[in-house]
């Protein structure tokens, strides 16, 4: 078997690092939360998604994959999808822009989880980006939420901004 040399090797990684790099627009998606911990009594919980890109995207979207027996509240903040899930919906949530505002763009959403969730809970979330006819998934750092001992069953008002 022939090896590759390694002035080969990058000018190869540097053409495909260059390739990716340029469709990528400089995207960039984050979930947070503002406290991971569930309370044994259920309760809400509050997410804030980001997302920042170099160039506006045609199509921009979010899907966020809830652990079984949770449900989405309401969605709120700055920057509000124009098609968003009913309160209620649960499993996969999904929101989508029909006009991309300019980066950066941000929203929230309460989450209801029902009392006695004990092992750690994992919420996965997707960036949806459309441009130049092609389609990228951008997966944001998961979140593990974990049982606390302290309740906390305060639900949270979001406010359109």
């Amino acid at each position: 078997m022939q090896s590759l040399r390694p002035a080969t090797l990058r000018y190869v990684f540097g053409l495909l690092f260059g390739l990716l790099a340029s469709w990528g627009y400089g995207q960039q998606a984050a979930l947070t939360v503002t406290d991971a911990r569930l309370s044994s009594q259920g309760g809400y919980l509050t997410f804030t998604a980001s997302a920042a890109y170099e160039q506006t995207p045609n199509v921009l979207g979010w899907s966020v994959k809830l652990p079984e027996g949770c449900s989405l509240v309401e969605t709120g903040g700055p920057h509000l999808p124009e098609i968003r899930p009913l309160a209620g919906t649960i499993n996969t949530i999904e929101w989508a822009y029909i006009t991309v505002p300019d980066s950066p763009v941000q929203f929230e959403f309460s989450v209801f989880y029902p009392a006695g969730l004990e092992a750690p809970q994992t919420i996965a979330a997707n960036l949806i980006i459309r441009a130049d006819g092609q389609t990228k998934t951008i997966a944001a750092p998961p979140i593990v939420l974990r049982p606390a001992t302290a309740p906390q069953k305060n639900r949270p008002h979001l406010q359109e901004r």
